[in-house]
């Protein structure tokens, strides 16, 4: 009989402890987040069907954006808590602002290639000398990767002619001689599948072409609301390890969320998406403002370094981050 009672007991004190935990929605702590329509911004959407923004506290508004400079705006100027933005686009701020901390990674992109005719005779970076490589118009992130790709392969780049061209331009200008190259990334290359395949050669840019989406918050609220980013950055991390158990639902889940989704291999996004602060991505970042000073002579207004902020990662996994203390 006292055996009973005693598990009669401890059932009571779990289930008043499972009730104790649960949270209504009016008790979690409300965050806004901006992400970028494209399927690098999954582990936001996975995070948010999957329930684990409630599960760690926070109720998040997903706010969807074309490109991540508009929402890297919104979050200096207070209308957002937390922006999502391809690396270079915090270079290029750091120019106009310095009220900005980078704090993690949520993808990786390896996609960025260098097409060029079958016939063309260029087979490696060194070929590019003499030749007229065709970018998109506007996307100084493009001149920044072609800069660092002559760079590493020792061609001077005034032997290399830009030439801007709209992004539903580049391949047919590829094709009718207008360039010798062009450099693509994998949605336009897949729009111009018709016209290019089987007629053209890809060219990686391994290291010099890759790209990180990084989320970025205001200081204040990182110190202001340090618990909520904290279930914010807990979250993406579960959401993390469940595409990684469930690479199938991720793809699945990243083709109905995203414009760009059928743009991508069948098996992504698992392998691209990740959570993590890499001194990899820091140097890209240094690199880029460097870059950009050099080419507008412009000064930025704080040290790339200084507007990456590694705590609030480092307090979900210590693991995650391997950027040195300063």
């Amino acid at each position: 009989m006292r055996s009973r009672i005693v598990a009669v007991l401890i059932l009571c004190a779990v289930f008043v402890g499972m009730s104790g935990c649960a949270r209504t929605p009016a008790e979690l702590e409300k965050m806004s987040i901006g992400i970028t329509d494209r399927p690098f911004a999954a582990l936001v959407v996975i995070a948010e069907q999957q329930g684990f923004f409630a599960e760690h506290g926070v109720a998040v508004e997903i706010r969807r954006y074309p490109l991540g400079p508009p929402a890297i705006k919104d979050m200096l100027d207070g209308r957002l808590d937390v922006a999502m933005s391809a690396d270079f686009g915090y270079a290029n701020t750091s120019f106009a602002s310095k009220d900005f901390r980078v704090v993690c990674g949520i993808a990786h992109d390896v996609d960025h290639q260098i097409a060029t005719r079958a016939e063309s005779g260029i087979s490696a970076p060194t070929d590019l000398a003499g030749k007229r490589v065709g970018l998109p118009a506007g996307a100084a992130q493009f001149s920044f990767m072609l800069s660092r790709l002559l760079e590493e392969s020792d061609v001077p780049s005034a032997s290399v002619t830009v030439v801007e061209l709209g992004s539903g331009e580049l391949a047919q200008s590829l094709m009718d001689g207008q360039v010798d190259a062009i450099m693509t990334w994998r949605p336009i290359a897949t729009a111009d599948r018709a016209l290019l395949e089987g007629r053209v050669d890809l060219m990686p840019m391994t290291g010099v072409g890759d790209t990180w989406s990084l989320l970025a918050l205001r200081p204040e609220t990182i110190s202001g609301r340090a618990t909520a980013v904290k279930g914010l950055l807990s979250a993406l991390t579960d959401a993390q390890r469940w595409a990684e158990v469930n690479p199938e639902k991720a793809v699945k889940l990243a083709r109905a969320s995203f414009k760009q989704a059928d743009a991508y291999p069948e098996g992504w996004p698992a392998a691209a998406l990740y959570v993590d602060l890499s001194q990899t991505c820091v140097v890209r970042l240094e690199e880029e403002a460097k870059w950009i000073a050099t080419t507008t002579g412009r000064t930025p207004l704080a040290a790339m370094r200084d507007l990456v902020e590694t705590a609030p990662l480092a307090g979900v996994g210590p693991d995650l981050v391997t950027v040195p203390d300063r």
